[in-house]
């Protein structure tokens, strides 16, 4: 008897009295990587008057101005806040985040990063961003947002 020592049947007959074969192993179909995804960073008048608008406006192409910003991907938007307890980061639905004004949205690039591996690893960035640890010029949404660009590997604010 000469059957593969592997073979499941080990030289017996199989209940339907075929005998054993050797076969190669299944090849694996090569998993093509995820298509680029779109990565918007999108721009707030930080509140809901419109005289912040306007102050924006004017200050904006000195390079100044009051702004929110969020980071939008896999159809939702990111962001980070000041809250008491907690992370301070959120999602959002995209150009929809509550106390501020849509303004505009920037296109920061493409990302190749799958969006399972981006929920695994923001994760691990909620917990290092805390609500509490907020500050309006060391530690805002701008300062989270460039890290969230720069983990999608797209271009930085």
């Amino acid at each position: 008897d000469r059957h593969h020592p592997r073979c499941a049947c080990r030289g017996t007959l199989q209940a339907m009295g075929a005998a054993c074969q050797r076969t190669l192993p299944r090849q694996m179909p090569h998993e093509e990587p995820p298509p680029p995804v779109p990565v918007m960073l999108n721009i707030y008048d930080i509140g809901t008057s419109g005289e912040v608008k306007m102050i924006n406006r004017v200050l904006r192409p000195l390079g100044a101005g009051a702004f929110h910003c969020g980071v939008e991907v896999f159809g939702t938007e990111w962001s980070y806040g000041d809250y008491e307890r907690g992370t301070g980061v959120f999602m959002c639905r995209p150009r929809i985040c509550e106390g501020h004004t849509y303004s505009e949205s920037v296109n920061m690039g493409k990302t190749s990063m799958s969006e399972d591996e981006f929920k695994t690893r923001m994760k691990t960035i909620e917990v290092r961003w805390q609500g509490a640890d907020y500050d309006l010029l060391k530690q805002n949404c701008c300062h989270f947002c460039d890290e969230v660009l720069s983990l999608l590997n797209v271009a930085c604010i």
